[in-house]
């Protein structure tokens, strides 16, 4: 009788601490999902680019987007390297192209991968970075 008590006993201490995350859970839900954060990565990040044999000049604002407070702090704690990241990207891109909405709409995809790439790099954080925006798109 004794053992069957402290089988039980032992059992419902190991199921007190899943039921109380459960709980958790459920209030996360019924609040909906957390407010989103943005983050400008660099002030205005300005390349060179080149469309046929011309030199051109790209300028993007880029802001990221999660809502995870620790990936929100790796931003704010690696801009140099995040800034660094999208200059490298945007470099590489062609003035003829970027004028295309679809281009735009691919480099915008690989500008996430690269700062979620980077992010895990530097920060050791490999997902919370869900979104990359160009808030202001200039080619002259």
């Amino acid at each position: 009788m004794t053992q069957r008590l402290f089988l039980f006993i032992s059992l419902l201490m190991l199921a007190l601490p899943f039921s109380s995350l459960h709980a958790e859970e459920e209030e996360a839900e019924k609040e909906g999902p957390k407010k989103a954060l943005y983050h400008p990565i660099g002030e205005k990040i300005v390349v060179n680019i080149k469309e046929g044999n011309k030199n051109r000049f790209m300028q993007v604002k880029v802001q990221a987007m999660t809502r995870d407070e620790k990936v929100s702090a790796a931003i704010e704690g690696n801009l140099p390297a995040l800034t660094h990241a999208m200059i490298m990207l945007f470099a590489h891109q062609d003035g003829a192209t970027m004028r295309n909405i679809q281009s735009r709409e691919q480099v915008r995809t690989q500008a996430l991968t690269e700062l979620q790439q980077v992010l895990s790099e530097v920060a050791g954080l490999s997902e919370g970075l869900e979104a990359v925006y160009f808030t202001d798109f200039v080619i002259q």
